[in-house]
């Protein structure tokens, strides 16, 4: 089974304001970044001589977005009030990161996608004369970060 190469602008950030039920991408997005982590912890001693020796400890992972900001509000993106708004509700905002199905809106389940939790914990907006507006904010991942692959056990 061959794999087929995925173009940035198919990989999707969805967010759900309502546990899950309804997906939306963010507004005008240019993309996104996958940072998770492995923390490690030393078990060396002294049967170690010189070297150290590790062990894998906390999983922790986040997201940054970019895009162009867009005013106004909007029924078929997560626009910039209502980002804005969770933003400094300090609450949680369910993340989905996956494959444009057939259109922009609607995600593609079928390959399968990662979601968990996650704060916003930046957001940035910029632009100068002659610029379009652009946009960044990052989230930090709160909890499991989880894998959800249809094709698995098949």
């Amino acid at each position: 089974m061959s794999q087929t190469i995925v173009n940035g602008n198919d990989a999707i950030l969805y967010v759900s304001q309502d546990d899950g039920t309804t997906w939306k991408p963010m507004m005008l997005a240019s993309g996104y970044s996958l940072k998770s982590t492995l923390a490690t912890r030393t078990v060396a001693s002294q049967e170690s001589g010189d070297w150290e020796e590790f062990v894998g400890d906390i999983l922790s992972w986040s997201v940054s977005l970019s895009g162009t900001v867009g005013y106004g509000t909007s029924t078929t993106t997560i626009d910039k009030f209502a980002v804005f708004k969770q933003y400094i509700s300090k609450e949680n905002v369910m993340l989905k990161l996956g494959l444009r199905g057939t259109d922009y809106y609607t995600a593609n389940d079928d390959e399968g996608y990662m979601k968990g939790n996650a704060l916003i914990v930046n957001y940035d907006e910029d632009g100068q004369r002659g610029d379009s507006r652009s946009y960044s904010i990052e989230f930090q991942g709160n909890g499991k970060l989880e894998l959800v692959d249809p094709k698995a056990g098949a």
